[in-house]
């Protein structure tokens, strides 16, 4: 549920379309991708899940350099404005297919 939370945040956030794991074959351009790339439990003495830990990975598809840079803001604001503390934010950019390709890896608990 944390991770659909944060698909509909993005969007509302950024105005840009979320999809998971995989884009629609017509999405338009700018849109985001996202895929969890580990989910871990912290269990307490008693046995108990005391918290979820989250890896998440956007891929974030543009046009443009300009437009890349201006979407990462973006993002980068959102996950600082998300219901659950984002402890971590890792961006790298790059040119792949006629796309600007932007990463961003978060971390983030519930």
């Amino acid at each position: 549920m944390a991770i659909i939370k944060l698909a509909r945040h993005l969007e509302t956030k950024t105005g840009v379309k979320v999809f998971a794991y995989e884009a629609d074959a017509k999405a338009d351009v700018p849109y985001i991708v996202y895929q969890i790339n580990d989910q871990s439990e912290k269990l307490a003495v008693n046995g108990g899940v005391i918290q979820t830990d989250y890896l998440i990975e956007l891929d974030v598809y543009t046009k443009t350099f300009k437009e890349s840079e201006a979407l990462k803001e973006k993002i980068i604001n959102a996950l600082l404005d998300f219901e659950r503390p984002v402890t971590s934010i890792k961006c790298d950019t790059d040119k792949e297919d006629g796309f600007i390709f932007l990463t961003i890896e978060l971390e983030f608990f519930v």
